[in-house]
């Protein structure tokens, strides 16, 4: 999910309520501004990922990277990736949409492959650095020529985050929540009472 369409979900759940009219107009706001003037890399990529799904799977070309278009400039991702050319960095961040004129060698891949490529590098990662948990950044930085990064493989699975990812491949297990119960029971009796009592001036003959 790119942070537009989280937006777009949150001010459609609050504008049920009339109480969140104040909220709602914030968020509006936000989203009119989409994504706005400063650019990092998260909202360099999530700018493209949402250009991709406004135009059925198509990346915009290199003359539709301009502010016009709520897309950063070819400079700004040279600049913050530090790719020679746009379509490297297509390659690399974006291998499961297409390029006009370019088929994605990803395009058509099923759920299981990208689980199946993730586990075999995640293994051979494991194995190469002896880490207990091969974390994301390990992930991306030493996975395979030409196989996805772990955005575009949590896109694909339809996962939110890598510990989703992580447990679908059975390297994490799922935290349930802990069901217990707690049973209290009270005497109310005259004799409880008493020796409760005896007990309460025990304590305070000792502290004079």
């Amino acid at each position: 999910m790119t942070r537009k369409q989280a937006l777009s979900k949150a001010i459609s759940i609050l504008s049920e309520n009339g109480s969140n009219n104040e909220i709602v107009a914030v968020l509006q706001n936000l989203l009119s501004e989409y994504p706005y003037s400063r650019w990092e890399k998260e909202t360099v990529i999530d700018s493209i990922s949402q250009y991709a799904i406004d135009h059925n799977g198509c990346l915009p070309q290199v003359h539709d990277l301009r502010k016009e278009n709520k897309l950063p400039s070819t400079t700004v991702i040279k600049y913050l990736f530090g790719y020679s050319s746009v379509n490297l960095f297509y390659k690399e961040y974006f291998p499961e949409y297409r390029i006009e004129g370019y088929a994605s060698p990803y395009q058509q891949r099923s759920r299981e492959f990208f689980i199946s490529v993730f586990k075999e590098n995640y293994d051979r990662i494991k194995s190469e650095t002896g880490v207990r948990v091969v974390g994301a950044k390990i992930y991306d930085k030493r996975r395979a020529v030409d196989t996805p990064i772990v955005k575009s493989i949590l896109r694909n699975c339809g996962l939110e985050d890598y510990k989703q990812l992580l447990i679908e491949c059975g390297y994490k297990r799922e935290e349930k929540p802990i069901d217990c119960s707690v049973h209290v029971q009270f005497d109310d009796s005259e004799e409880s009472r008493n020796e409760v009592s005896s007990l309460m001036h025990d304590i305070l003959d000792e502290k004079r």
